[in-house]
């Protein structure tokens, strides 16, 4: 079995039970004497984060998950290894989904504080409903506030403004885990393998760079 993405400790014992190969795709390690083909979720998250603080952002609002998440994780880390704004305020806890994306934008606008400069999407999926929730409030994206995330799925590229956002390798991704799960049961290698492949910031349109025109 191929594994993709989230699962919970009764997935993961009925896995173990019904398949003798496994090996596991997504963007956290897990705990579990499976193969794993990992595109770093944490690497991710801090590229992300790392581009926008480049670009003069110190408010920055995260959108998903935070319950082990590591996304959020690698969020934390970077707001205080820049001393920047940790308030609370600026976390909304939602699901990586579109419902979850649309929530966040939403609560965003309905603080009463100052919008923040930028936010930080878990999952394009969730990226692309919060920009919808912003061009319904009339807010513009990314004059007012900018918007980045992770996944690089195709839709990310048609939306208006086409997202920035940190992709990953999915095609060799895919062309690993068969690899390795061939490998698994030709009895090629016996101890489970971690393989890491690399992320990558694709820059499109949705995030404004606030140094521009200043001189530093």
């Amino acid at each position: 079995a191929v594994v993709l993405g989230r699962f919970n400790e009764y997935s993961m014992d009925f896995l173990q039970q019904h398949y003798k190969n496994i090996v596991y795709v997504g963007r956290n390690h897990v705990n579990a004497p499976w193969d794993q083909v990992i595109c770093d979720g944490y690497e991710a998250t801090q590229i992300a984060m790392e581009h926008l603080i480049s670009y003069g952002h110190q408010r920055i609002a995260y959108i998903g998950e935070t319950l082990n998440e590591i996304r959020y994780q690698a969020y934390r880390d970077s707001i205080r290894r820049h001393s920047l704004d940790s308030s609370r305020r600026l976390v909304c806890e939602t699901s990586h989904s579109s419902e979850g994306g649309y929530r966040g934008a939403d609560l965003l606008l309905k603080l009463g504080i100052p919008l923040p400069t930028a936010v930080f999407c878990a999952a394009d999926v969730s990226a692309i409903a919060a920009l919808r929730r912003f061009t319904e409030a009339r807010i513009k994206v990314p004059d007012q506030i900018s918007v980045v995330s992770m996944d690089n799925i195709e839709m990310s590229g048609y939306v208006s403004p086409m997202l920035t956002t940190v992709g990953m390798p999915i095609m060799e991704m895919g062309n690993m885990a068969v690899q390795t799960l061939i490998g698994r049961i030709q009895k090629q290698h016996k101890l489970p393998l971690k393989i890491d492949l690399p992320n990558r910031l694709i820059l499109r349109e949705s995030v404004s760079n606030l140094n521009a025109g200043m001189y530093i």
